[in-house]
């Protein structure tokens, strides 16, 4: 994960706790593809299911 997606990451609220971390880092995933690193592109707070 590149340094500014995880600062991305770190600064969120999480209202939904730990379910919605995984949401969010299960579709970063999905959308990174076949790419080794999670971006801040990946990262997206606003499709994540709560």
């Amino acid at each position: 994960m590149e340094p500014a997606a995880l600062a991305k990451l770190a600064a969120h609220d999480w209202p939904g706790n730990v379910r919605e971390l995984e949401h969010v880092l299960e579709r970063g995933a999905i959308l990174a593809g076949e790419e080794a690193v999670l971006t801040t592109r990946e990262i997206d707070f606003g499709l994540a299911i709560n």
